[in-house]
């Protein structure tokens, strides 16, 4: 059984993995530590409506709330300077049609994690459980 797990260079990292990023209905951000979005995932499509090459190369809070946007630079900048920190929130995002979705978002900042080298963002769509609370 220690063959079947071998790191990110044995069977998970080369088979796995990938299947699970492409099938998640999760959007995984990858952000530079300028913040300039460098991956989006496929679910970024079906969560918000976007294309990866839409939105990669772009800067700032992109998508976030005009309302929200001060505070996404401000929490980006305080957790671009907390190596390995990890931090829960929750922004609502637009999406292609111009609606807004309420995300929550949990970042890591995994800038000095070799082979990742960026902060990574998970963001899990709630707008329906927030509309029922």
């Amino acid at each position: 059984m220690k063959a079947f797990v071998t790191g990110a260079t044995g069977f998970i990292g080369r088979h796995l993995v990938p299947q699970l990023i492409e099938n998640n209905y999760d959007v995984i951000n990858m952000f530079s530590a300028t913040g300039e979005l460098i991956y989006t995932s496929p679910a970024m499509k079906r969560v918000l409506g976007y294309e990866s090459e839409e939105l990669i190369g772009q800067r700032g809070p992109i998508l976030v709330h005009p309302d929200e946007a001060e505070a996404a630079n401000s929490e980006f900048a305080e957790m671009s300077r907390k190596r390995g920190a990890t931090s829960q929130l929750v922004y609502r995002l637009r999406h292609k049609d111009g609606s807004y979705r309420t995300v929550e978002i949990t970042c890591m900042n995994l800038l000095d994690e070799p082979g990742v080298n960026a902060m990574v963002a998970i963001c899990r769509d709630v707008t329906d459980r927030k509309q029922a609370e």
